[in-house]
């Protein structure tokens, strides 16, 4: 039986990347506006794009005796653009929401091989997350807060105890060092606070200083931020670690592969082409026990003034820890103003 503790599939879903510490102000690489279908604008207003995946689980080919089990789930995110209030002043910036919604059970194999299988759970991951504009603000990321309710593994499964519920919040806030009312010239730190909404107890607020050259996203817009950049070579940028409150350096295990991908979605009520041109990535934390890469494909820019498919990722292979199977989340649909 395995007794190891399982860490949550969806504690830091839908992403947590790959380590290294490293000013946080915006580096030479030009982060594009490749989410438009007008790649070349310099504006960012009026922005409202929603995409759908669905959510399907695979299985592992060696379950072992205590395993768990997912329904078909869904994933939306939301990227609108809203008018944010800074000190001295406001200003245009990006509004990305996520949301994840999955139901499953455990199954503990007992001594006499007969299954039991527990209650029926339902779980969710909500984001928001805000950030600057693309190009000369490099998406530099604002604040961002995040829910989690998850039915995790028990270290010492019985058929009347299979799981325990984890139900927090947190939220992180960034400060800059300012040589105007918003100018961005570089991140200083983060103030990260924690809710845990079975106790009802607020931590006391971390404080984390980021000290990193180059590009930083928050860990909850990195899966937004791939798509700004030309994807046919390797890169790296910063990040926070939600597990550690540290900076991290996100980072591909391999040189990214261009390959065909199938279609099968809907482009503002159109069904896509039967297949796409895309680029397959991978990475992780570059960390001791980071865990496997994480697999993403992302459309390839079809031409600067009509980008049809908006760099969007097409899929993602989220493996669970311990070996306990893979979550893929494929493209339903997108939905986009621009």
């Amino acid at each position: 039986m395995k007794k190891k503790r399982l860490a949550a599939f969806i504690l830091f879903a839908p992403l947590c990347l790959l380590a290294a510490c490293g000013g946080g102000g915006p580096s030479t690489d030009v982060v594009n506006y490749y989410w438009y279908k007008n790649t070349e604008t310099d504006t960012m207003g009026n922005t409202n794009e929603k995409l759908e995946y669905d959510v399907t689980f695979i299985s592992p080919t060696d379950k072992g005796d205590y395993f768990v089990t997912y329904n078909p789930g869904t994933y939306t995110t939301e990227l609108t653009t809203v008018d944010y209030p800074f000190e001295n002043g406001s200003d245009t910036v990006y509004c990305y929401k996520t949301r994840l919604d999955i139901s499953g059970y455990y199954t503990l194999v007992q001594a006499d091989g007969e299954p039991v299988t527990g209650e029926t759970f339902t779980d969710f991951v909500e984001t928001t997350s805000y950030f600057h504009g693309a190009k000369a603000r490099h998406l530099l990321p604002i604040k961002s807060e995040k829910t989690i309710h998850s039915t995790n593994p028990v270290n010492a499964p019985t058929a009347e105890t299979m799981s325990e519920l984890i139900h927090i919040s947190y939220t992180v806030e960034y400060s800059t060092a300012k040589s105007g009312s918003y100018a961005l010239d570089a991140l200083t730190g983060a103030t990260v606070t924690r809710v845990n909404h079975i106790t009802g107890a607020t931590s006391d607020p971390v404080e984390m200083n980021i000290d990193y050259n180059g590009n930083y996203f928050d860990n909850e817009q990195i899966l937004f931020a791939l798509r700004g950049f030309d994807l046919s070579s390797s890169l790296s940028f910063g990040t926070n670690n939600p597990q550690t409150d540290e900076v991290v350096t996100v980072s591909f295990t391999e040189a990214p592969s261009e390959v065909p991908y199938p279609g099968g979605f809907t482009v503002d009520g159109e069904p896509s082409e039967a297949s796409i041109a895309a680029y397959r990535v991978q990475f992780r934390y570059n960390m001791t026990n980071s865990g496997t890469p994480r697999t993403a494909i992302y459309a390839k820019k079809t031409s600067s003034n009509n980008n049809v498919y908006r760099n969007v990722m097409l899929r993602l292979e989220d493996p669970l820890s311990d070996g306990y199977g893979t979550l893929r989340y494929s493209l339903k649909s997108i939905v986009s103003s621009r």
